[in-house]
């Protein structure tokens, strides 16, 4: 089926005359507020997070589910051969590389995560992968911040819509503001994520994706002076 491993739909529905209630629902009940969509109010964009309540699966959810278990183990393979096959093809790149497993690991993949050598590159993690869209592969930083940087768990100075959770973190007494977390704050900022849902035979894809890395990193000169004269480029998203 592609898509997330094993996908099904979301469950539930709200109807209400009221745009802002609809917003605030959004926020509180699916991943990250449906603030991509253009009538997202521009307001309640500092307080968008993955922090979502989820609920009990229907009925036609199950049956979704249960259905895909008998493809289960062929997808999960067919996504992990293409996995090798890009990390090979990756081997001669300059500045990307796949994180390393332990032997008896086997991760699924849905995104496929690179870690990005800003340093040897000499330009931002956000212009190389501006470059990389601009190619035709989708290129993006999945996870904007570390979880205890996201103000809707700061219960001290939270300002945004009501949160059911912030009692319980001020009874504890539980502060998650400006915890020093460098190596997350560096994999957050130099990470490049793509879609990776491979499972079926699509060697062809894998391959271009290679050729864009490699196109890219032969123009890395003129990047880094498109670069200099505009700046970095604004974060891409999924």
């Amino acid at each position: 089926m592609g898509g997330k491993v094993l996908p099904t739909t979301e469950a539930g529905y709200l109807v209400t005359p009221d745009e802002r209630v609809f917003w605030k629902a959004a926020m509180i009940g699916q991943h990250m507020g449906r603030s991509p969509e253009k009538d997202f109010p521009d307001d309640l964009r500092p307080w968008v997070d993955s922090l979502v309540y989820t609920y009990r699966i229907t009925p036609l959810n199950a049956v979704l589910l249960t259905e895909q278990f008998g493809h289960l183990d062929g997808w999960l393979a067919e996504r992990r051969r293409h996995a090798d096959r890009f990390r090979a093809g990756l081997a001669t790149s300059a500045f990307l590389r796949l994180p390393r497993y332990a032997a008896d690991v086997k991760p699924v993949y849905h995104l496929l995560t690179m870690n990005f050598d800003a340093e040897a590159a000499g330009v931002s993690r956000d212009t190389f992968a501006a470059a990389l869209k601009a190619e035709g592969m989708l290129a993006f930083g999945y996870v904007p911040s570390p979880i205890p940087d996201w103000p809707r768990l700061h219960w001290q100075d939270y300002q945004g819509p009501r949160v059911s959770w912030l009692s319980t973190l001020a009874a504890a007494k539980v502060d998650y503001r400006n915890l020093p977390l460098p190596q997350c704050w560096h994999r957050v900022a130099n990470s490049i994520e793509t879609r990776f849902d491979f499972v079926d035979a699509q060697e062809a894809q894998v391959d271009r994706m290679l050729e864009i890395i490699a196109k890219v990193e032969a123009s890395i000169d003129d990047l880094r002076e498109h670069e200099r004269l505009r700046g970095p480029a604004t974060p891409a998203r999924r």
